[in-house]
């Protein structure tokens, strides 16, 4: 019951509890950052909570999420041959995920 328990906590903050935050806390923020606007570039909270001045799709907390979008593909991409790997022979994928790691681990399947 603690893992379906700590499932339910964490949906319920995810689907309800940040976004009715954000919803509840919105007259505040629009009263205290007049900045914040009903429009697309308008949502960019760190921006205005920083200051940032200029194209939000162009600040540096833009510019760092896409680096770290990239990391996360380019590490998709890397595991993705040991991942396979590991699953056709119904294996745990142990080896780090770094370009040619393309070994799989034999460790369970040579002891027995």
């Amino acid at each position: 019951m603690g893992a379906y328990s700590a499932f339910l906590v964490a949906l319920f903050t995810e689907m309800y509890g940040t976004p009715l935050t954000i919803y509840l806390l919105g007259s505040w923020l629009g009263n205290q950052f007049p900045l914040l606007k009903d429009t697309h570039a308008g949502g960019h909270l760190w921006n205005d909570l920083t200051g940032w001045g200029g194209d939000p799709h162009l600040s540096p907390f833009h510019l760092a999420s896409y680096v770290a979008i990239g990391v996360g593909f380019w590490l998709i991409a890397a595991a993705w041959k040991v991942l396979h790997e590991a699953a056709q022979h119904h294996e745990l994928a142990t080896p780090a995920p770094t370009p040619g790691c393309a070994t799989r681990s034999t460790t369970a399947s040579s002891s027995s």
